[in-house]
C-alpha cells in the first residue's frame, strides 16, 4: 500500500488548478483513501470538496484492457525509468508524470516500483556473459555442422549427378536458415547482453531461469543444463 503520508505531501505540492484537474479528470481511478486525502486538501484550500462525497472509483469506467490505456502506462514507465536514469528526483519524476497527464495515485506507484540504477553485479554479470557466450558457440557450431553437411550432400549432386542428395541438402539448408531466424538472440554474443541488461533494460520484458534438457529423439534425457532465457519486446530470445 502507498504510504499516505506520501500522498499528502505531493497533493501539497500541486497548486489550485493541478487539483481541480486531478480531481475532475482522475477521481474515479482513485481508492477511497486517496479521496479522502485529496478532499482534505481541498478543505485545507477552501475549495469547493461537495463533489467528493458522492464520488467513488468505478471499476468499469477504467478498463486496464483497453489499448489506449496499456499504452499511455507503458509509455508512463519508460519516461518515469528514462528520468530516474538521468538522475531525476523522485519529485521531478512525479511533476513529470504528472505534466503528461498521468494519475497522482498512478504517478506514486510508478516510482514505489522503479528498479534501481547504476547498479553493478559482477558476479551476475560474468556468469550472463559466460552463459551467453557459450549458448553462441553452440549455436554456430550447430549451424556449421548443418551447412557443412548441406555442403557434401551438393557436392555430390554436382559431381557424381546424384540427384538424390539434393532433397537431405535442401532440408539441411532450410533448417539452417530458420534456426537463424527462430534463435537470433542464442546468436548475440554475452557482450550484447550485459550491455543491454545495463543499458537498455526497459527493452527486456523478462530474465528468468530456465532447465534446458539435452535428450536422444526427445525421449531419453543425457544431461540437464540451467541456463537463462531472455525475452526482449522484439522478440528476440
Amino acid at each position: 500500500m502507498i504510504d499516505p503520508a506520501l500522498i499528502k505531501w505531493n497533493y501539497s505540492t500541486l497548486s489550485d488548478a493541478q487539483l481541480l484537474l486531478l480531481a475532475t479528470k482522475e477521481r474515479h481511478k482513485l481508492s477511497y483513501d486517496v479521496l479522502g486525502i485529496l478532499g482534505e486538501e481541498f478543505k485545507k484550500r477552501g475549495l469547493d470538496a461537495s463533489f467528493f462525497i458522492s464520488a467513488a472509483p468505478v471499476d468499469e469506467q477504467y478498463n486496464v484492457a483497453d489499448t489506449n490505456a496499456a499504452t499511455a502506462t507503458i509509455n508512463a514507465w519508460d519516461f518515469a525509468f528514462k528520468e530516474r536514469c538521468a538522475g531525476k528526483t523522485d519529485k521531478e519524476i512525479i511533476d513529470g508524470l504528472m505534466m503528461k497527464r498521468v494519475g497522482a495515485a498512478e504517478s506514486l506507484l510508478i516510482i514505489k516500483r522503479l528498479p534501481q540504477t547504476n547498479f553493478i553485479n559482477e558476479n551476475f554479470e560474468g556468469f550472463i556473459f559466460e552463459s551467453c557466450e557459450n549458448s553462441m558457440l553452440q549455436s554456430y557450431f550447430i549451424l556449421l555442422a548443418l551447412f557443412g553437411i548441406a555442403g557434401y550432400f551438393f557436392y555430390l549432386v554436382i559431381a557424381y549427378q546424384n540427384l538424390i542428395a539434393l532433397l537431405p541438402a535442401l532440408i539441411l539448408v532450410a533448417a539452417g536458415i530458420y534456426l537463424i531466424q527462430k534463435c537470433r538472440g542464442y546468436l548475440k554474443g554475452g557482450q550484447y547482453w550485459v550491455d543491454m541488461i545495463k543499458e537498455q533494460p526497459d527493452n527486456i520484458v523478462w530474465i528468468k531461469p530456465i532447465v534446458e534438457k539435452h535428450t536422444i529423439a526427445y525421449v531419453v534425457t543425457i544431461f540437464k543444463e540451467k541456463k537463462f532465457q531472455f525475452l526482449t519486446k522484439d522478440r528476440l530470445v
